[in-house]
């Protein structure tokens, strides 16, 4: 059987990961992007080294939010949270 990997689990929210993160982003280990998908949907990607375990990471996930408003709550129109997409004015 494969050994886990090492997680942190004690502060997995800590700032040392945001630190060691930036690291390897000057390094080019590590990419990260917003990228613009058809249908004007946008995505946050990011590859390369993991900043915890320096496996391979290869992460991607749609931007969205609920957005007050002509299609918030309370309006005629109603989608339900989370399912409006982001737009970069």
């Amino acid at each position: 059987m494969t050994a886990l990997p090492n997680y942190e689990t004690d502060n997995p929210s800590a700032y040392e990961w945001t630190d060691k993160a930036f690291d390897l982003l000057v390094a080019t280990k590590l990419r990260a992007s917003i990228v613009k998908r058809p249908g004007g949907v946008h995505v946050a990607e990011a590859r390369g080294d993991c900043p915890r375990c320096e496996h391979d990471v290869d992460f991607s996930q749609q931007l969205s939010a609920p957005l007050p408003g002509k299609s918030g709550a309370g309006s005629k129109h109603h989608y339900p949270a989370g399912t409006r997409r982001i737009r970069n004015y």
